[in-house]
């Protein structure tokens, strides 16, 4: 099983715009690319198409057929020079793609953040909900998105940066509704001080910290109640939204 990317492609090249590089290359990791054998990646790929001058890679960096290639078989090559990237690290872990994975996928957002140096955010389509929150007094914007790493089940306090560019802290449920029985998963967005005069397209939402798991409620009053603190939390909490800087 693949992992789950962390960033959308397009999410990816808007970062890279922020480095100001000249060009991006995407390469499809298709059945016949992930066979090629390192010496052949190398020479075929690196020397041949790219006509590569200097390259810079993580020191752990791997390539080529299972994986077999590494750093020293590439500064055998005398067409290109190989520098390396020291692996960064946070409390005597390594920071890597699968640990920052591993933190939001059980929840632990605030963590993630500080190892990504950015609030782990999901852009998201605003679609039609049933409306029950706007029954119980908390309306929510209700979210598609595209991000497959996305956090566990459960009530976040977050900030959605709305198509016009205006912020609002936002009280987060992912998950499936257990209290109405529901069982597909859903993305709800409850804005606080947010006056609704037209229904937002897209919004972008950035996750602060986890503030408890799902729960089913056995009465609307309870689930009400919970919902009210909830909000209340998002509200008294001191949440700015880290951006990925460029150079």
């Amino acid at each position: 099983m693949q992992p789950k990317l962390l960033l959308t492609p397009g999410e990816k090249m808007d970062f890279f715009e922020l480095w100001k590089f000249d060009s991006l290359i995407i390469q499809n990791f298709t059945a016949q690319f992930s066979e090629i054998l390192p010496e052949d990646f190398i020479q075929k790929v690196l020397v041949e198409k790219l006509n590569t001058k200097l390259l810079v890679v993580g020191e752990n960096f791997r390539y080529g057929f299972g994986a077999r290639g590494d750093v020293s078989l590439l500064r055998t090559n005398a067409n290109f020079e190989t520098m390396t990237s020291p692996l960064l690290d946070s409390e005597g872990q390594s920071i890597s793609s699968s640990r920052i994975r591993e933190l939001i996928g059980r929840g632990d957002v605030a963590r993630a953040n500080e190892l990504l140096g950015y609030s782990t955010f999901l852009n998201g389509r605003v679609v039609a909900g049933a409306g029950r929150g706007r029954q119980i007094g908390f309306p929510t914007l209700n979210l598609e998105t595209d991000r497959e790493c996305l956090p566990a089940n459960g009530v976040y306090a977050g900030m959605a940066v709305l198509d016009g560019g205006n912020q609002y802290k936002a009280a987060v449920n992912l998950g499936i509704n257990p209290s109405f029985h529901g069982t597909q998963f859903k993305i709800e967005v409850h804005l606080l001080d947010y006056d609704v005069k037209s229904t937002p397209r897209s919004v972008r939402l950035y996750f602060m910290k986890r503030l408890r798991d799902e729960m089913k409620f056995e009465s609307v009053d309870r689930l009400k109640a919970q919902i009210d603190k909830d909000v209340q939390i998002c509200g008294k909490l001191d949440m700015e939204i880290k951006l990925l800087k460029g150079p």
